[in-house]
């Protein structure tokens, strides 16, 4: 709610200088971290199943995670449910421009059988599977799927 009320953007922006919104370069999350200070003390004790919990709740301001606990977020029993905003991690700036990076880009990785007689199109599918453009489709794709599945063999 923070993010798309005008007062809290405008108590923010007098407070800290700068407008509220989503960290755009790992610069912008490094210094969202540097507030940790303020967190939550719960958040050295809570397990990853009480962290998405207490999420849902709606008693946090941020959670940073993938797909999974995303389509809980936004399942029947998620308070937030209608009050999330989603973004790619940040990424870097290459010449001058924001590159956003994938979410699938950590623990997850894509195979191509060397039996397979469709390399080049199992080569260009996992890249796509890897992009930001990717991650978002299979962000918002829900709770049982209904969207995109990365999984399928080529």
């Amino acid at each position: 709610k923070m993010l798309n009320d005008p007062w809290e953007r405008q108590a923010y922006k007098e407070k800290y200088g700068s407008e509220l919104g989503i960290p755009q370069t790992w610069a912008e999350l490094e210094e969202l971290i540097a507030v940790s200070r303020y967190l939550d003390p719960a958040v050295n004790s809570n397990e990853f199943f009480n962290n998405i919990q207490s999420f849902s709740e709606g008693n946090r301001f941020a959670n940073f995670g993938w797909g999974g606990p995303y389509k809980f977020f936004i399942g029947d029993n998620s308070a937030i449910r209608e009050h999330l905003i989603t973004a790619i991690p940040p990424g870097g700036v290459i010449d001058g421009q924001v590159v956003r990076m994938p979410y699938n880009n950590w623990g997850w990785n894509y195979r191509i059988s060397s039996y397979t007689q469709h390399r080049e199109i199992a080569y260009l599918y996992t890249l796509y599977a890897a992009s930001p453009a990717g991650s978002r489709i299979a962000l918002t794709q829900g709770v049982g799927g209904g969207g995109v599945d990365f999984s399928i063999p080529i």
